[in-house]
């Protein structure tokens, strides 16, 4: 079972469930079609982490989310 924000990107998952896929490839084909049908909400230049727990027990996290580069400053941006 897949759910999603989106009924078509829950479905999308789910498909990758129903050819063999695991839980990861449904998760991250979920996320690249909420890309589509969610364009405002979520992209795949997204920022987030993602906590995994595979079969054999292994966990581990993604860390996805934006830095800044270290010359940055507030105003760069300012016309």
């Amino acid at each position: 079972m897949v759910t999603s924000n989106h009924p078509l990107a829950s479905l999308a998952g789910n498909e990758i469930l129903v050819l063999g896929g695991n839980a990861v490839d449904a998760a991250i084909a979920t996320m690249f079609a909420l890309s589509v049908v969610e364009p405002m909400m979520t992209t795949i230049f997204g920022a987030g982490f993602i906590n995994i727990r595979l079969a054999d027990g292994t966990c581990t996290t993604i860390d996805n989310y934006a830095t800044v580069p270290r010359r940055a400053s507030a105003d760069m941006f300012e016309p």
